[in-house]
């Protein structure tokens, strides 16, 4: 089976607990080979944090993170 296609809420929170609602949220795909990153590519939905290079960056805070779709097999 395949690991390609499955999709991950990324929820974001500045405070430091992942509790109340989150400051983003995100939607991220792995690719062909099944594979995540926080990078355009994987990006599904969301608009992420950009550093002063325009580079995609993750600043501190807590993260949940949770698999929503499953892939096929």
């Amino acid at each position: 089976a395949s690991l390609a296609g499955a999709e991950f809420l990324v929820k974001y929170y500045a405070g430091g607990f992942a509790q109340g609602e989150p400051t983003r949220r995100w939607v991220f795909s792995t690719d062909e080979r099944g594979r995540i990153g926080y990078q355009n590519a994987n990006l599904v939905e969301g608009t992420p944090y950009r550093d002063k290079s325009d580079a995609i960056v993750m600043p501190l805070g807590s993260y949940e993170i949770r698999e929503t779709k499953s892939p096929k097999g």
